[in-house]
C-alpha cells in the first residue's frame, strides 16, 4: 500500500509543516498515532516548543533517578 493511499484511509495527516529534523520515518510514525496524541507529538517536535521539551525532559530524568528510592526502602523515612 502506498503512503498516499495510507494517509487518505487513516485521515491522520499532520498539517503542521516541516517536523524537527525533517526525518520522513519520524513523520510516518507520528501520522500513525491516534489524532490527539499525534497532534501533541507534532507540537512538541516544533522548534518553537523548545521551552516545553527542556523542563519536561529534566523532570523525567529526575523522576527516573528518584523512582529507584522505593526499592531501597527510602519511602519509609517520612
Amino acid at each position: 500500500m502506498s503512503t498516499a493511499s495510507d494517509e487518505r484511509t487513516t485521515g491522520n495527516l499532520v498539517t503542521t509543516g516541516q517536523m524537527a529534523g525533517g526525518d520522513p520515518r519520524l513523520d510516518k510514525l507520528v501520522r500513525r498515532l491516534p489524532p490527539r496524541m499525534g497532534d501533541t507529538v507534532a507540537y512538541l517536535l516544533k522548534p518553537s516548543s523548545r521551552w516545553v521539551r527542556i523542563p519536561s525532559g529534566a523532570l523525567l530524568i529526575v523522576g527516573g533517578v528518584l523512582s529507584f528510592l522505593p526499592v531501597l526502602g527510602v519511602w519509609m523515612l517520612p
